[in-house]
C-alpha cells in the first residue's frame, strides 16, 4: 500500500523568505527556503518580497505557487508538498538538534 501524498489545508502566510502551512493532518510548519532562494535558478526571482508575497496554493492542495505580479496567469517557481514537507522536517530536526547542542554548551548554575 503507498503512502497517501501529502496536502496543505491552508497557506497561512509568506513573508521574510517563510512559508507558514498547515498540513491536512494539523500540523503548522513554518519553512525557510531562504537558502533556496540563494542557490539562484528559477527561485532567484523569489528574492523580491513582492514576488514572493504572491505565493498561493493550488486547487489541489499540493503545490505552493509564486506568479508573475504584472502577469499572473505566468508561475514563476513552484514547490510541491513533497519537498515542502521534507524541508519543514528537515529544518525541524536541525532546529532541535540546535537547541540541545546549546542547552548542552551552557554553563550548570
Amino acid at each position: 500500500m503507498t503512502p497517501s501524498l501529502p496536502r496543505i489545508q491552508v497557506l497561512n502566510d509568506a513573508t521574510g523568505r517563510r512559508l507558514d502551512l498547515t498540513w491536512e493532518t494539523g500540523e503548522r510548519t513554518i519553512i525557510d527556503l531562504g537558502e533556496y532562494i540563494a542557490r539562484g535558478g528559477i527561485f532567484r526571482q523569489l528574492n523580491d518580497p513582492k514576488i514572493f508575497a504572491t505565493a498561493k496554493l493550488d486547487d489541489r492542495h499540493r503545490v505552493i505557487e509564486w506568479h508573475d505580479p504584472k502577469h499572473p496567469r505566468t508561475v514563476l517557481a513552484d514547490m510541491d508538498a513533497d519537498t515542502l514537507l521534507h524541508l519543514a522536517r528537515q529544518q525541524g530536526m536541525l532546529k532541535r538538534l540546535s537547541e540541545i547542542l546549546q542547552r548542552n554548551s551552557d554553563p550548570v548554575s
